[in-house]
């Protein structure tokens, strides 16, 4: 009997770990044992320390991206989780720069493709950035286009009169998909499970046999070339107002930073920024793994004026 894959998708800060958050919980109460496999673009694991204190079993896969340059390793990845025979569904959160297709053409290898069955691929899409991205972004447009759950997620960051456009242009890529609104990832108990128990659709990705001749299928990232990430480590103690500082006015060229630090007199805490909006919140948990870092994900990022940025605000030392 094939394992339910369920594929979730959606750019940079969108809020698939949000997602993941609600999705988890529910699986003890509908008797499903997930296996879940998170992947970084970076070298450092921030979303699977965010996702530690919710019991799913995980592999992670960082340094790279499942659809290319992790390909291989995914591969091998769910392998070793089906030779355990201890999960009845399996669940891969994306980075934010993969594609899906090109995700699901990975778990089509000869030695995976009778043996999982992909329910559904759940986009999550930033509303707030929405109409901006889709008009710019490929990969963004093909996340969407792939999907046949759509996420429209952050509902409350635009008025009402917005939202008939922000469908409407979604649509314009993919007129079949299911949509939901929500806020923090919450779809809501009733969906949330569907998404953990649904049967697998019959899915067509080629037409060929793939016992009899190996596929070579083009990879279509947008712009694979200029994405960078950096993990910079961050001090001890850190005060409240320069986290702030460094998070409010972070470099045009970062699109998402994340990581951890432990703020003077408050603890641990979760820092997110995806474009110019930022929150910081406290982490619950141990202490992270990694200990305090930032993870900066964007586009011609140079190390050298990230850290310049790090020491104005007083979060590092300057060099």
């Amino acid at each position: 009997m094939a394992t339910p894959v369920l594929i979730i998708s959606g750019f940079l800060g969108c809020g698939k770990t949000s997602l993941l958050r609600h999705l988890l919980p529910l699986c003890g109460p509908t008797g499903v044992r997930p296996a879940l496999i998170i992947n970084e673009v970076g070298d450092a694991d921030v979303d699977g320390e965010l996702l530690a204190d919710l019991h799913a079993e995980q592999a992670r896969l960082v340094g790279g991206c499942v659809c290319c340059t992790l390909q291989a390793q995914l591969a091998q990845t769910v392998d070793g989780i089906l030779e355990q025979e201890r999960y009845d569904l399996l669940i891969i959160e994306c980075s934010g720069l993969s594609n899906p297709l090109d995700v699901l053409s990975a778990l089509t290898s000869p030695a995976l493709v009778r043996r999982l069955a992909v329910t559904h691929i759940a986009t999550v899409l930033d509303v707030r950035r929405a109409e901006a991205m889709l008009k710019v972004t490929e990969l963004a447009k093909v996340q969407v286009a792939s999907a046949d759950v759509l996420v429209f997620n952050k509902e409350d960051t635009i008025a009402p009169e917005r939202r008939a456009g922000v469908e409407a242009l979604a649509a314009g890529l993919n007129d079949h998909a299911e949509r939901y609104w929500a806020n923090y990832g919450d779809l809501g108990a009733e969906m949330l499970t569907r998404l953990l128990t649904d049967p697998a659709p019959v899915r067509a990705v080629c037409a060929c046999d793939h016992d009899h001749h190996e596929h070579h299928h083009p990879h279509s990232h947008a712009l694979p070339a200029s994405f960078n990430t950096f993990a910079v480590p961050l001090p001890a103690n850190v005060p409240r107002a320069a986290m702030e500082r460094l998070l409010d006015a972070m470099p045009e060229a970062v699109i998402r930073a994340k990581g951890f630090a432990h703020l003077d007199g408050e603890g641990w805490h979760v820092m997110h920024r995806v474009y110019d909006a930022w929150d910081i919140t406290p982490f619950i948990g141990n202490s992270p793994a990694n200990g305090a870092l930032l993870v900066c994900i964007g586009q011609h990022l140079d190390q050298s004026v990230l850290e310049a940025h790090l020491a104005a605000c007083g979060v590092l030392q300057p060099a």
